[in-house]
């Protein structure tokens, strides 16, 4: 995955991991493995987005394992003013519009006065 991430920040495809959107094209065992922990991939690459395929990608290159593919490309939406993660829901939230899907509820618990 790093080598993915570092080959597209030289050809300024993206400028820093958050910046990225990868997509996985995995068979076999890797698809059962990533189909697994699809929730968690996201944080675990330190990506703002990831999309897995068993369909053939045009962006996606061999990766040294057999089985998977990967290819990364710019993520979609605009930059969340908390997190930095990317998402095409940065403005859709009246009261909080410069943020995430994921920051707008933990904001609106801060402003209510819970804890988050």
């Amino acid at each position: 995955m790093l080598k993915a991430l570092e080959r597209a920040r030289q050809a300024k495809t993206i400028r820093g991991s958050l910046d990225a959107q990868v997509t996985l094209r995995a068979d076999g065992d890797w698809a059962a493995l990533l189909n697994d922990y699809k929730e968690q991939l996201r944080a675990l690459f330190i990506v703002s987005a990831v999309n897995l395929s068993r369909d053939s990608v045009p962006e996606v290159q061999p990766s040294d394992l057999p089985g998977l593919a990967i290819g990364v490309r710019a993520a979609d939406g605009a930059k969340c003013a908390r997190c930095w993660n990317y998402s095409p829901q940065v403005g859709a939230f009246s009261i909080h519009p410069s943020v995430c899907e994921r920051c707008a509820p933990v904001l609106e618990k801060l402003s209510a006065g819970t804890s988050a």
